[in-house]
C-alpha cells in the first residue's frame, strides 16, 4: 500500500470519516474488499476509484473511540501479486458529533473570486474543507464536470457545489430567456445525476444577479424561474440536494445586483463586501445541512 487515511495514531478524527487505502497497483476489487476489516465493527460500504479503495460508513462511528483497520495479505492485484504485509492502523475519533465535510466547489470566475476572498484553495472553516475546481463554460460545462468527478478523491463526507456564472444567463425576449432557462436547468439535472452516481451529495448555487445596466425584465424572469426550478428539484431530493440562495443575498427588490456588492460600475462580479455577505449565510447553511 502507498498511503492511508486516517494515518496511524491520528486523533480527533471527525465521525463519519471515510477510510482511504491507496495501492501501488490496480487491485482485484473482490479480494481487496474481502481483505478489509475494521474493529470495532461499524456498518459501511466499500467502493473503488482506480487504485483507491474507500470504506464509507453508513452509520456514524462513536465519539472518542479508537478504531483499527487493516487490509490482509489475501488481497491480490489484477496482476496476481499478493499484498505485502502492512501493519494495522489505529485512529481515534473526536469528542463531538460534528462530521467532517469535504466540499468541491465547481464554478468559474465568481467561484474563483470567492476563494481569492478566502485566501486561496483549499480553505478550511471549522469541520469544512473547501476546494475550488474550475469548470469550462457552456456548452462544455457538463462534460468538464463529469471528467473531474470521475477523478476527484474525497476523504470525508463528500459534497459537490455546482453553480453557473452570471454570463451563462440571457434575457432579451421571451423565447431567448425560455430557451436559456431550459438549457441551464438541464445542466444542473445532468451534473446532479452524475453526483448521485458517484455517491456525492450536491449543493447548487442559484442565479447570480447583474447590475441594472446589464439587466432587463426577461433576464430577471429567467433568474427567478431558474431559482424556482432549483427549489422544486431539491424538494424532490431532500436528502441529497440543497440550494444555496445566492440570489437573495446579492440582489435588490428589482432583481439587480446591489451596487455595493459589485466590483465596479460596469462589472457584475461580487466584490469583497459581496463575498462577505455570502459568507454570512453560506457557513450557517453548511452547518444546517451537513
Amino acid at each position: 500500500m502507498l498511503s492511508i487515511y486516517p494515518t496511524n495514531g491520528a486523533t480527533g478524527v471527525p465521525i463519519g470519516t471515510t477510510i482511504r487505502v491507496t495501492f501501488s497497483e490496480a487491485m482485484d476489487t473482490a479480494s481487496g474488499r474481502a481483505a478489509f476489516s475494521l474493529t470495532p465493527q461499524v456498518s459501511g460500504i466499500i467502493f473503488w476509484r482506480g487504485k483507491h479503495m474507500y470504506w464509507q460508513p453508513t452509520q456514524m462511528q462513536a465519539r472518542q473511540t479508537s478504531y483499527t483497520f487493516a487490509v490482509d495479505t489475501t488481497a491480490m492485484s489484477v496482476g496476481g501479486h499478493r499484498l505485502e504485509y502492512y501493519p494495522p492502523v489505529t485512529f481515534t475519533t473526536g469528542d463531538t458529533d460534528a462530521v467532517g465535510v469535504s466540499i468541491i466547489m465547481m464554478g468559474r470566475s465568481v467561484m474563483g473570486g470567492w476563494f481569492s476572498h478566502w485566501g486561496g484553495s483549499p480553505f478550511l472553516q471549522g469541520r469544512f474543507s473547501l476546494r475550488y475546481h474550475e469548470v469550462q463554460p457552456p456548452p462544455d460545462i457538463v462534460a468538464s464536470a463529469y471528467t473531474f468527478l470521475d477523478t476527484v478523491v474525497f476523504i470525508q463526507l463528500p459534497v459537490v457545489f455546482f453553480k453557473l456564472c452570471f454570463v451563462d444567463f440571457t434575457g432579451g425576449d421571451s423565447a431567448s430567456a425560455q430557451e436559456n432557462l431550459d438549457r441551464n436547468f438541464g445542466y444542473v439535472e445532468s451534473v446532479y445525476a452524475k453526483a448521485r452516481q458517484e455517491r456525492f451529495k450536491m449543493i447548487v448555487g442559484n442565479a447570480l444577479p447583474q447590475l441594472a445596466d446589464a439587466t432587463d425584465q426577461w433576464l430577471v424572469w429567467n433568474h427567478r424561474q431558474y431559482n424556482q426550478r432549483l427549489v422544486a428539484l431539491a424538494g424532490q431530493h431532500p436528502d441529497s440536494l440543497a440550494v444555496f440562495d445566492m440570489y437573495s443575498v446579492l440582489s435588490d427588490a428589482n432583481g439587480n445586483l446591489k451596487p455595493a456588492y459589485a466590483t465596479g460600475p460596469d462589472d457584475s462580479h461580487p466584490n469583497d463586501a459581496g463575498y462577505t455577505a455570502l459568507d454570512s449565510t453560506f457557513f450557517p447553511f453548511l452547518e444546517q445541512h451537513y
